[in-house]
């Protein structure tokens, strides 16, 4: 092997959603990789005051001198996906818009190739690829964990700050997307739901809320607004101010409110998306899935923004709030107890408590020093 050259076996633990699906073979890019590699290690060298400008592609400021190759290595011997389909394929629904994505098997393992003339460099690269690659997620939904890669030969990882993690206790995809799904909801919104016939099934009051009452002062979320103003609800009076919390934790423009029958808009001057800050890291080990999750702080560029909320007849103003530090936030939800604040009718055999509970009676924190993984 030349001395200018760098491999890494890659593990595969969830689908990538590829936008070159239709694509036998798809794979990984590497036009994905680097942007993302070089950002992560622009960021460390920044944060440690390391002077990077000799690593940099001549004449371009943020793109370091390295070349990526991905060959896709091999496939699992089980060639049967999750819907029993005779190929190395896997077709699920995209959990946003029940749109069909196509998506490929979590046992694929792959190669990759980094070639990097300068010593210093290569170094560098060595050692912090498989901490980029356990912080990193790729393809669409990387922030639900879609595209989970790890390096599988390299044991020394370092995790993300305020890193949490849970234990699945099954090897099934399915069982991965329905834990991370309503998981988020009760961190975001919160869940209220309901049968064909429109009875509850499940209702659990988001954590969102209740970090919010009691650790904000004199403030609380938008839901009870939109209720006053465009449901003409009688709302107990209260002297909390209210903000857009929710949407510090992925911004919606639209949102239905099928309870009311109603679609409910919201808008504001440069801002049309904000993605979440909170991201799950599905990985799969001999006992079952574990899934990772931490989140980045909130962005200035969406706190303290004024929105106008629209129900198409009538609309209020509202502001997102100043400040909202994501790290407390994840501490205070991993502390909560679900069985004191789901109600009880909810609890017993109900699926989504069964679900829940599993994750929240074994959410840990990671360490944030590096620590050695067994494969």
């Amino acid at each position: 092997m030349s001395k200018f050259k760098i491999e890494f076996s890659l593990k595969q633990h969830t689908p990538l959603i590829h936008f070159q699906s239709e694509q036998s073979g798809a794979t990984l890019r590497a036009t994905e990789l680097k942007p993302k590699f070089d950002r992560f290690l622009i960021e460390m060298f920044e944060n440690e005051q390391i002077d990077y400008k000799g690593f940099l592609i001549l004449g371009q400021e943020r793109a370091l001198d390295y070349k990526v190759k991905i060959i896709k290595k091999k496939v699992s011997d089980d060639k049967t996906d999750l819907n029993g389909l005779p190929d190395d394929r896997l077709f699920m629904g995209n959990m946003g818009g029940g749109t069909i994505k196509q998506m490929y098997h979590r046992n694929f393992e792959s190669t990759v190739t980094i070639i990097a003339f300068d010593k210093n460099l290569r170094e560098m690269i060595k050692d912090n690829f498989s901490s980029f690659m356990m912080q990193t997620n790729f393809g669409g939904g990387s922030s639900k964990g879609f595209g989970s890669f790890t390096d599988k030969e390299n044991k020394v990882i370092n995790y993300p700050n305020n890193c949490y993690s849970f234990k699945i206790g099954s090897n099934k995809l399915e069982d991965v997307y329905e834990s991370i799904s309503y998981f988020y909801k009760m961190l975001k919104s919160g869940i209220n739901e309901k049968d064909k016939d429109k009875n509850t099934v499940f209702y659990g009051k988001s954590f969102l809320w209740l970090y919010v009452n009691k650790t904000q002062d004199n403030t609380t979320w938008e839901k009870k607004k939109i209720k006053e103003t465009f449901f003409n609800l009688d709302i107990e009076p209260s002297n909390k101010e209210p903000f857009l919390y929710r949407d510090l934790l992925g911004l919606s423009l639209e949102s239905d409110w099928m309870s009311y029958s109603k679609t409910i808009t919201k808008k504001s001057t440069g801002i049309a998306r904000f993605p979440s800050p909170i991201t799950f890291k599905p990985i799969l080990e001999e006992d079952g899935y574990y899934v990772y999750f931490w989140g980045v702080e909130v962005s200035k560029d969406i706190l303290d923004k004024k929105f106008t909320i629209s129900d198409g007849s009538s609309n209020f103003e509202i502001s997102t709030p100043k400040k909202f530090n994501i790290s407390e936030y994840l501490e205070f939800v991993s502390e909560q107890s679900l069985a004191t604040h789901i109600d009880r009718k909810f609890q017993g055999d109900n699926k989504i408590f069964k679900i829940l509970n599993t994750v929240f009676s074994s959410i840990e924190k990671v360490e944030l020093n590096l620590k050695e993984k067994d494969n």
